[in-house]
């Protein structure tokens, strides 16, 4: 017997199943949109209030308990693709999806929606990670936060500076505790530009630190931050794992899924 726990109970569910590793918008719309296979979409964690999608998808909830988990997933549902469409600094899972899908012989692909580029006016400071982002601000920066409240840790040591940091979900009562100099704002996105600017105004902050997620609708604190002469600080991605095939776009994904129904007719 398998020591990878029960499977989710979705009786209603047919064959060939696709497990989508969502969270982002693509991910929700690819999954509107596959035809022939039953679509199982994962989230991890994300928000406590995802974006609904169809009843004829079954949601999974939860993390798979590591790559074990999700091998011991794959298999015993039957998988017969995977489409990673995580968010592209989702790098555990995005590592975890590529060895556990090596492991239990099933296709998979990645979904990376193209990285931000700096224009030739913009005057980003680009770091590899949060910890450098923390160090990087000087002392005394009021910084708006566009990060998430999962990824706030570097942040709670500087208390020789003072955030803004916009969240989805209310922060935990603990986490407001432990940094006084951090004041929350909830919003969800897609923002305007318009919105955007009024945001960053009201913060009074002199600095966007945000990670390089990409996207055309994420762009839009980048251009505000820019038109308001705020310094841009800027995370860069982490590496994709050796050899994933990675698309950019969605079009391609759906290609690529069809293209996988197609083998298995």
């Amino acid at each position: 017997m398998s020591d990878w726990g029960p499977m989710p109970d979705f009786p209603e569910l047919k064959g060939p199943f696709l497990l989508i590793l969502g969270g982002t918008t693509e991910a929700r719309q690819l999954a509107e949109r596959v035809r022939g296979w039953t679509v199982r979409y994962a989230l991890a964690g994300v928000t406590a209030e995802p974006v609904g999608l169809p009843p004829d998808i079954g949601v999974m909830q939860g993390g798979f308990g590591g790559e074990d988990g999700l091998t011991g997933h794959l298999v015993i549902g039957g998988y017969k693709a995977v489409l990673n469409a995580t968010h592209p600094f989702a790098a555990r899972m995005t590592r975890n999806a590529q060895s556990a899908a090596r492991r239990a012989r099933v296709p998979i692909l990645h979904l990376r929606r193209p990285a931000w580029d700096a224009a030739a006016q913009d005057a980003w400071h680009r770091v590899p990670d949060l910890g450098a982002a923390a160090a990087a601000l000087p002392a005394g920066t009021h910084a708006f936060l566009a990060l998430g409240a999962r990824h706030l840790d570097p942040f709670i040591a500087r208390t020789d500076c003072s955030f803004t940091a916009r969240v989805i979900d209310p922060p935990d009562p603990a986490l407001q505790a432990a940094a006084p100099h951090i004041r929350f704002v909830k919003g969800r996105p897609p923002h305007s530009e318009e919105s955007e600017r009024q945001v960053l105004r009201e913060s009074g902050a002199s600095w966007l630190v945000t990670r390089n997620s990409g996207g055309r609708s994420g762009r839009t604190k980048l251009d505000a931050a820019a038109a308001l002469g705020l310094n841009i600080l800027i995370v860069d991605r982490p590496p994709m794992p050796r050899g994933s095939t990675t698309v950019a776009d969605p079009a391609a994904a759906l290609g690529w899924i069809d293209a996988r129904r197609a083998q298995l007719a």
